[in-house]
């Protein structure tokens, strides 16, 4: 009885917490989390895209100035670089893969980050698209706890801090962000059932437009649609 008056304490306590104060503590924490990642390499953000010897060795012409090219190994987040590189530049060959077709179906996540790259330039693509990953993340958190009930908001929180999106994004690979797209989609599609004809058309329109978005970034955005069905079937 004292234990569970103790957890209910805590809870209120938790939840008279602003939600700013969550989402500054979740960024100073992705900070650390980046530093620690890339003290070894000399600070090198390049690191976060782990590319491979073998890769760049195949692919000389995505390979920028100062990027680190790992020995042994390398990430997943190698190939959404070279993607991304292919749609930014001109007169360049298409990227040697390990899966062609796999990694060109996930073309979502370089088609986001393409305009930030165009605009800021490609050797800063580490950072920006951390400074994407890290965004979305923030809204499809904002969106869950809306989409929650009064007394289960708090548990948005085991999202916002989640470790396997932490891990995803450190290695700048696309499950996290096809996690948040689809949190997002589902925001908008709860909001369908408002009264306001434009409103919802509007909400219609950006939930189709994320949620396509997901397909793109990750094929297995497609179970959404099951927990869509769901959702329709059981709440409105």
């Amino acid at each position: 009885m004292q234990f569970n008056i103790l957890i209910l304490r805590y809870k209120e306590k938790l939840m008279s917490i602003k939600v700013l104060y969550f989402i500054i503590l979740y960024l100073i924490l992705k900070i650390i989390l980046i530093i620690f990642f890339i003290k070894p390499y000399d600070y090198n953000t390049w690191s976060l895209v782990g590319i491979w010897e073998g890769f760049a060795n195949l692919n000389p012409e995505f390979v920028e100035k100062g990027s680190l090219v790992f020995k042994k190994g390398g990430y997943d987040g190698q190939f959404f670089y070279f993607i991304t590189k292919y749609l930014l530049s001109e007169n360049i060959p298409l990227p040697v893969l390990d899966s062609f077709y796999l990694r060109f179906q996930r073309i979502g996540m370089s088609l986001s980050i393409l305009p930030l790259v165009k605009l800021f330039g490609i050797q800063f693509y580490p950072f920006l698209l951390m400074t994407l990953l890290s965004c979305f993340h923030i809204i499809s958190f904002i969106a869950l706890r809306a989409l929650c009930d009064i007394d289960k908001k708090i548990f948005a929180l085991f999202y916002l801090f989640s470790p396997f999106s932490l891990n995803s994004d450190l290695l700048l690979v696309a499950d996290s962000f096809v996690t948040s797209l689809s949190l997002i989609s589902l925001y908008f599609i709860n909001s369908l059932t408002s009264k306001n004809i434009l409103r919802a058309k509007f909400m219609a329109l950006v939930s189709i437009a994320s949620f396509t978005l997901s397909i793109f970034v990750k094929e297995s955005a497609l179970f959404l649609i099951v927990a869509l069905i769901l959702y329709f079937f059981y709440f409105l």
